[in-house]
């Protein structure tokens, strides 16, 4: 089964998305039947999934999966982890591209604020604040946009 889940994220690498999700879904499949569906490995199964869907703009597709491992996430893990500020990152970026920015808003701010709690800022988190950025450019909130990107800049 790691095999399979690492030849798909392997294969999201180069390029080849297809057989990306065949790898995936299979490795899911086997794992759900082996380990049970709320593991943290059907988690990492369900993320890599929704990682390669978001690749390919099916965003429906993408945010359900996101959605799905943040669930298991947070049941194993609690809110306060590093796989679960992940999740809500890319959840909060998908929810973005669709235009729905004011729940991204509220997934984007939770992936800061659990980065924060751990004192772990890196490149997500920097990704977070840009995102928030420029939600709040478009809706025409400046000073909360200029906030952000200056956090982004203080951080990178």
């Amino acid at each position: 089964v790691n095999s399979l889940h690492n030849l798909g994220n392997c294969l999201h690498a180069i390029g080849e998305l297809e057989e990306s999700v065949s790898c995936l879904e299979e490795a899911l499949k086997l794992t759900s039947m082996i380990l049970g569906d709320d593991c943290e490995e059907v988690a990492d199964s369900y993320h890599c999934l929704a990682v390669v869907y978001q690749t390919q703009t099916d965003f429906d597709k993408a945010a359900s999966l996101y959605e799905s491992a943040l669930k298991i996430r947070r049941d194993k893990f609690g809110s306060n982890h590093l796989t679960v500020a992940s999740t809500l990152l890319n959840l909060g970026v998908v929810l973005q591209a669709q235009g729905k920015v004011e729940t991204a808003l509220t997934f984007l701010k939770e992936a800061m604020v659990t980065r924060a709690k751990m004192s772990n800022y890196d490149s997500d988190t920097t990704v977070a604040m840009e995102c928030i950025g420029k939600i709040y450019r478009d809706q025409g909130d400046f000073e909360k946009s200029l906030n952000s990107f200056h956090k982004c800049l203080r951080q990178g």
